[in-house]
């Protein structure tokens, strides 16, 4: 038997990368503190040099190759094409 596992929480953040090669990281929400962990999503994005999407204001967009993003599915972020 193992003991002392946290309970599981879905991610807040994710991180994909478009067939393209562009990285995004996802905030997606859901914390008791959004503001904090999306200034750290933001922050860590600057530092992987990749573009920060917040998923509970833009839902979906349009990547520069054009594909469209779906940022709404919180188990996993998708491309849809």
């Amino acid at each position: 038997m193992i003991t002392g596992l946290p309970e599981y929480r879905s991610p807040v953040e994710q991180s994909l990368r478009c067939v393209c090669g562009l990285r995004y990281i996802v905030f997606i929400g859901g914390t008791q503190v959004d503001s904090f962990a999306c200034n750290v999503a933001r922050d860590r994005a600057g530092q992987m040099q990749a573009h920060f999407v917040d998923a509970r204001q833009v839902p979906f967009m349009n990547c520069a190759c054009g594909l469209l993003l779906d940022f709404t599915l919180n188990e996993a972020a998708e491309l849809v094409m």
